[in-house]
Formats: structure tokens, sequence, C-alpha cells
């Protein structure tokens, strides 16, 4: 991974006057115009390096996982699909996870199929849930920083915290948010780069590498925090197609001493560029008894009949333990009814014998 890491490492140059800041932003605002949706299928290698996780694991890791993307730009509609192992800090193991996380232009949703996380067990059935709903969660936060690359090739990289909960996938390109601060070489490719730096008191700032000699697309975007590098994305787009589509790309993510903690290297399985959704689902239904957590309340719930938030789970959970105590109360009574029974039934056999 280091060698990974040296190769990603490429200085700022700032030898040649810097290029138009308003011609990049015309080139972005045109890939906007061209591409109003995408889809793709999306296979990762995710390397974890040794102790990431209370010291664990004992060396680094290769992890496999899977995404399915579904970005409606024009219908700012999102379907997310992740499958992944999840490291358990209880039982110091990996296990497999499926969350789908959707937005359908309203509400956000995080849904997590219990056919596919199976173990997820009753017996902890106060912290578990199917679906989460009532969030107040941006929706750029739905793209962990594996998923970022799908927005980044298509110039969506609205970062300010105010811009998130507006919850639009794109925001108009306000050049008072950005600077360049010179040029780069990407892939032997010339690039404009740009900085866009927090707002009110926000000690993040984000740089993007875009291509002056193609059409503006972003080759390598980095992410900072109180002007440490914590994240760094590398695009690599498909060949035949003229307009930006992704082939492959890589995300470092860096602690705050500067060392690379983890690896994502994705390869483009599949794709699709505006393709019809019609017979997409960006909204799942809640249905009875399906376990939900509402965030505005923090309370986990079982879904009712009429599809709507009914009892809590901790009052499900007590109700079960009352119906299981007077269950086995019963069951107790009714064997020392059969004992005493079953005592009288020998000592009248045994007077008769005697």
């Amino acid at each position: 991974m280091g060698l990974l890491l040296s190769q990603a490492r490429d200085e700022v140059c700032h030898a040649a006057p810097p290029p138009d800041l308003s011609q990049v932003l015309k080139d972005w605002q045109g890939l906007r115009d061209r591409v109003h949706g995408v889809q793709y299928e999306v296979h990762l290698t995710h390397f974890v390096a040794k102790g990431q996780f209370e010291g664990e694991p004992s060396a680094d890791m290769a992890l496999d996982e899977r995404r399915q993307y579904y970005v409606d730009f024009r219908g700012n509609r999102v379907r997310l699909e992740a499958r992944y192992p999840e490291y358990d800090r209880s039982d110091h193991r990996f296990n497999s996870r499926a969350v789908i996380c959707l937005f359908d232009g309203q509400e956000v949703q995080i849904f997590r199929p219990r056919a596919e996380n199976v173990d997820l067990q009753e017996e902890r059935l106060q912290y578990e849930w199917e679906l989460t709903v009532n969030t107040d969660i941006s929706l750029l936060d739905l793209f962990t920083p594996p998923d970022v690359a799908v927005l980044l090739a298509h110039v969506c990289h609205e970062h300010r915290r105010s811009d998130l909960s507006s919850r639009q996938l794109r925001l108009p390109l306000d050049a008072s948010l950005y600077r360049l601060v010179g040029e780069a070489v990407v892939a032997n490719r010339r690039c404009a780069v740009v900085e866009r730096r927090g707002q009110g008191g926000d000690p993040s700032s984000y740089r993007w590498w875009a291509d002056l000699d193609g059409d503006g697309r972003v080759l390598r975007a980095q992410g900072f925090y109180k002007d440490r590098e914590r994240m760094r994305i590398d695009l690599e787009y498909q060949p035949s197609e003229p307009i930006p589509v992704l082939k492959g790309y890589a995300v470092f993510q860096f602690g705050s001493d500067g060392a690379m903690r983890q690896l994502y290297r994705a390869n483009v399985v599949s794709y699709s560029v505006n393709p019809d959704f019609s017979s997409v689902e960006f909204h799942v239904q809640p249905r009875p008894g399906m376990y939900a957590f509402s965030a505005s309340t923090e309370t986990y719930h079982v879904i009712d009949e009429q599809g709507r938030l009914g009892k809590q789970l901790r009052e499900v959970r007590e109700e079960r333990e009352r119906i299981a105590w007077r269950w086995w109360r019963w069951t107790i009574a009714s064997a020392l009814v059969l004992a005493v029974c079953t005592a009288a039934a020998c000592y009248l056999l045994l007077r008769r014998r005697r």
C-alpha cells in the first residue's frame, strides 16, 4: 500500500499561468447538461491496514465489496445498494451486510433487508432495525468515501454543510466559492487545480483536478481537514465514451498522522448513461411487522397494519417478556399440579396394595 500511496502523490505546480476559472466552471456546467442520470455496478477491493479496528486485524486485509448506483440528477433521486463485510467489535469478526440507501426527492431512507442480514438476531431486538425513517440526514451523507467518485465524475461536489441539508444532488456552480490554486499533471493530463474552502468556520477544504486538455472532467479530488489531507480520489474514465463515464477509481483515506489507513480500488462492471429509471424503486414502502428506527425521536418501532410507526420495540420486547414469563409460570404451575397428582396417585396405589 505504501507504493500505491507514493504513486498517488503529485505536487501542484505553479510555473504556468493559472487557467481561467470561468472556463473551468463553464466546462463543468456543460458536463452536467449532458448527463441527466447514471447507473453503475461497481466491484471494490477494500484494503484495511493492520490494527484498524481495536488492534485488529492482525495483518493487512483485502475485503470484497459490491455497489449498485442509480443516480437520477434530473429527478433528484438516489438508490445506492452496498454489500460489504462489516467488522463487529463485540464478536471480533466480519459479518456480511446489505444496506440500501434511498431518496425519492422527499424522504431519505436507509433499508437493511433482513434476508441479507441474517445475523441480526431476535434476542437483540431492541437494537436492530430494517428501515430508518424520519431522518434529517443530508442527501450527500448517504455517499460514503468509496461512493463519492460517482458524484465527482458527474460534477456533483457541493460539500458545505448548509448545502448538504438542502437535499439537492446538484446546486448552481457559484464562482465565488471556488478559486484556482495552480496547475498539475495527473495521468499525463494538464489539469487546473480548483479549491473550495469551508464556510462559517468549517475547517474542511476540497480540491479538484480538472482536465484542461479535454472537457474539464475531474481526474482527482482531495479532501482536507485543518489543512491535513484526509481523503484522495483518483478517477479513470471509459476511453470509448464521448462524455465522462467511470471505468474505475481509487480512494485513499489518511489518518490524522498522515499515514494511509484504508484504500479502495474500484472497477466498474457495467454502466448506463441517461437510463430509464421507471422500473427503479427509490422508496421502500414500510410493511407490517418491519422493525423501523425513527431518527427524529431516536426510538425503535414495529410497523403496524396501516404501514405506520406502531409500538416501540422496547414495549414489544417487554410485552414478549411478560408473555414468556406468563407462559413459564403456567408451565411451572402445570408441572407442579402434575407432580402433585402423580404423587397422590402413587400414594393411593401403594395403600391399595397394602
